[in-house]
């Protein structure tokens, strides 16, 4: 190998290194930003603060259709298959 080439490969390695560091620093704050949106939308709402979104998931868990919900939980608010299956196990916990 060149001198220049292991240069090259210290200089990607450091880069590597350092997008390592600040994902570890932004994933978490990503995370925390998608539990508070996951607890203000499972939290059990009021019958007045309802809307038919809310509705529809907890009629279909009711209904034992849990994988159901969960697809129009992911639909309705936009969010990912983990954040939704935790977000309708609460509320399956604290209708239940």
């Amino acid at each position: 190998m060149h001198l220049t080439s292991n240069y090259q490969l210290i200089a990607f390695f450091a880069l590597a290194g350092i997008m390592l560091v600040v994902a570890a620093k932004v994933r978490p704050r990503r995370l925390e930003a998608a539990r508070a949106r996951q607890a203000a939308h499972a939290r059990d709402i009021p019958p007045e603060e309802r809307n038919e979104k809310d509705d529809e998931v907890l009629r279909l868990l009711l209904a034992g259709e849990k994988i159901k919900a969960i697809k129009s939980y992911r639909k309705f608010y936009q969010t990912g298959l983990k954040e939704a299956k935790d977000a309708v196990e609460l509320r399956e916990k604290t209708n239940a």
